[in-house]
């Protein structure tokens, strides 16, 4: 399973919640440092930070290719990529295409 903005929040939350249930969790973060803290509560085997830059096709497959070499398998993909801004009324056409590029 991969999981993206692990690190905080809803996804920790999330990442957490599959790690005790038993699954093999690949948590993307553009903040490795957060993921590499939290990885010392979680068993190695399971858990597998990945830093990742969703804005980048490279970054986001070497990302593939790291979870695929450690678990072998993708089954799931939890996208739980956000994007803040104003009210669309006020955002340009520009930002509001961005949110649909992520």
């Amino acid at each position: 399973m991969v999981c993206n903005r692990g690190s905080q929040g809803l996804g920790l939350i999330l990442v957490k919640k599959l790690l005790a249930y038993g699954y093999r969790v690949a948590a993307a973060s553009r903040y490795a440092n957060k993921l590499k803290e939290k990885g010392g509560e979680f068993r190695s085997e399971q858990f597998l930070p990945i830093s990742v830059d969703l804005n980048t096709l490279d970054s986001i497959e070497e990302s593939i290719q790291q979870t695929l070499l450690a678990f072998g398998t993708i089954d799931v993909v939890v996208n739980n990529a956000e994007y803040l801004m104003i009210a669309v009324e006020e955002t340009p056409e520009s930002e509001i295409n961005k949110i649909f590029e992520v």
